[in-house]
């Protein structure tokens, strides 16, 4: 019998040592079930687990039971996620919601005071409402993240898939009554070039955050053009940078975060306007000197 432990003890102990069993990051549902009655919304966050590793880019698709549940709302104003390639969204013909981001610095876990170990990053949450009675799950798929080494490497990664039961019983909505009144963060607008890109034409390239209600959508108006709603980065109308750009982020509250472009334009330049302004005095001088003598 004492054999028969000690055995078990160090098969045990030689699992757990095992270079190949290293921990991998993952991807997880919280709560990762759940139940709730037809009709009724539940609110399921997607976390990031990054298992001591430095994750600074994650992508993913989840597969959710389009018949069965509707994704009423997503929510990504806390979100450990500062730049959003694409933003967490609904492909109802698919039966998906795709995501993608980076993590400039990369992402550990958050170090909370007096804690011992540090705490998993939330990347959004859905707002799920139920259709029919049964038992369903969503899946979170082709979950991919970088690390933060300077070679862009891949992370091992592992998901958890949510549970949930809907039950006969007539379900609750949630209170989606909250206050945001706070506009996005301030952010710098950067136009730039590369040959490699867009065949050398001028863009536009920007990004915030907003911790509230989350980013709705930017718009940008070029001199004394309309707003147009776009997405970064954003080839620039006038190719000959000679007018002002005004950049708006809008919050899913409507709150507005208004930033111009203050950089010199290589085609046009204040420095050039002076230059003409003392050429347009000197000439009248000139003209008004000759008249006085005649």
């Amino acid at each position: 019998m004492f054999n028969l432990i000690f055995r078990i003890s160090i098969l045990s102990l030689l699992f757990i040592l095992s270079p190949n069993m290293a921990l991998a990051s993952q991807f997880y549902f919280s709560p990762l079930a759940d139940e709730i009655g037809v009709g009724g919304e539940i609110e399921v966050s997607v976390i990031l687990n990054p298992e001591d590793e430095q994750i600074n880019a994650i992508e993913g698709e989840i597969i959710y039971p389009s018949d069965a549940v509707e994704v009423s709302d997503i929510r990504y104003g806390d979100s450990v996620v500062n730049i959003w390639i694409q933003s967490p969204s609904v492909l109802e013909r698919d039966n998906k919601i795709i995501f993608s981001g980076i993590i400039p610095g990369g992402f550990s876990g958050i170090q909370e005071p007096f804690a011992p170990k540090t705490i998993d990053g939330k990347l959004f949450s859905l707002i799920l409402k139920t259709k029919k009675e049964g038992d369903y799950l969503l899946s979170l798929t082709s979950g991919k993240a970088l690390l933060n080494d300077g070679l862009g490497s891949s992370a091992e990664v592992s998901t958890r898939d949510f549970r949930l039961r809907v039950s006969s019983e007539r379900g609750v909505s949630m209170n989606k009554s909250f206050t945001d009144d706070i506009p996005p963060e301030s952010f710098s607008p950067e136009v730039t070039s590369d040959p490699n890109a867009f065949n050398g034409k001028y863009f536009l390239i920007f990004s915030t955050q907003d911790k509230n209600s989350g980013i709705d959508h930017y718009e940008v108006k070029e001199g004394w053009g309309k707003w147009v709603v776009v997405e970064s980065p954003y080839i620039l109308e006038d190719q000959e940078l000679k007018s002002r750009i005004k950049v708006k982020a809008i919050d899913r509250a409507g709150n507005e975060r208004l930033e111009k472009v203050f950089s010199s334009y290589p085609l046009f330049s204040y420095a050039k306007l002076a230059l003409w302004v003392i050429i347009i005095i000197i000439v009248v001088r000139l003209i008004y000197f000759l008249r006085k003598r005649k």
